[in-house]
């Protein structure tokens, strides 16, 4: 070991240099201390390129690692909305299922099954109020019949005693009494005179009924009416406002009616004179009207 003061080259391990006395042990230390301190002191050089690639990798490999964190939760978020979506429609469909718009229909039982009575040539509120009591319904259709007299029943269906379950309907055919006489239209040369003739002699009975149409009793229909014009129909129309007490102020229906030993006007509101009318009279004026507006 060489001496760092007088340069005198020592055996390895020497403590004291055998010249000058210089304690070698903390030279070595020393010089151990120093050159380490230079070798730590050295500027950085380049940084390696493994390094860099290193870097590089483990920046993309994080990103990655991110990338698949956010896709999985995207993914998670999209299914339960998914289920959420078809629970509400599944929910939505058990109520629909559960309350239909229409109720079922009433399932025959020992309990709800009755009879259906014989209403066949009853008369017509009798049969109504029959059927009624059975706990039944009824449609009504209105038919002429020379053998069976006006408002009793021609024929049910079903018929008698056939089983029907409580609600159900007994369709009725109601006579409206013998067909009208259809008379030959008039020629031209008589039509004048016929309907003046028919005028008078109603006029002079004070009749109701001026065209024997029935109205007040029976239900009228277009063929009913087939052998009168407008005007003649409006007479018609007007009479029966005049039973009921309607009265008129101006005109041929003031003359007219004012001849008649049974008009007794008390009054020009409309509704009161409905009001008095029964259910025949109130569906005719319909069917007059109507009948009245084809020909004009």
């Amino acid at each position: 070991m060489k001496c760092p003061t007088c340069g005198t080259q020592n055996k390895a391990g020497t403590v004291f240099c055998k010249i000058c006395g210089t304690n070698l042990t903390e030279q070595a230390v020393e010089k151990s201390v120093i050159t380490t301190s230079v070798i730590d002191s050295k500027p950085a050089g380049k940084t390696p390129v493994g390094m860099i690639i290193a870097i590089v990798a483990a920046s993309v490999a994080l990103i990655g690692v991110i990338i698949l964190i956010l896709v999985l939760l995207f993914q998670n978020n999209h299914s339960a909305q998914q289920a959420n979506a078809e629970a509400i429609t599944v929910t939505a469909t058990e109520v629909s299922t559960a309350s239909p718009t229409t109720a079922p229909a009433t399932e025959p039982t020992t309990s709800n099954i009755v009879a259906v009575p014989n209403v066949v040539g009853m008369k017509s509120t009798d049969a109504y109020n029959t059927l009624t009591r059975q706990g039944l319904k009824y449609g009504v259709e209105f038919s002429y019949n020379d053998s069976v007299p006006e408002d009793y029943i021609v024929s049910q269906s079903p018929s008698e005693s056939k089983n029907a379950i409580l609600g159900d309907t007994v369709s009725l055919i109601v006579s409206r009494g013998s067909r009208p006489a259809v008379t030959a239209a008039p020629t031209p040369e008589s039509s004048q005179s016929s309907q003046a003739t028919v005028a008078s002699s109603n006029t002079a009975s004070n009749s109701k009924d001026r065209y024997h149409l029935r109205a007040s009793s029976r239900y009228l229909t277009r063929s009913d009416l087939s052998f009168l014009n407008s005007d003649e129909v409006q007479r018609a129309i007007n009479e029966l406002y005049a039973i009921h007490g309607f009265r008129f102020t101006k005109g041929d229906e003031k003359t007219y009616f004012e001849s008649m030993s049974w008009y007794h006007p008390d009054t020009q509101d409309m509704n009161v004179v409905v009001g008095r009318m029964n259910s025949y009279e109130k569906e005719n004026l319909k069917v007059m009207a109507a009948y009245r507006d084809s020909l004009r």
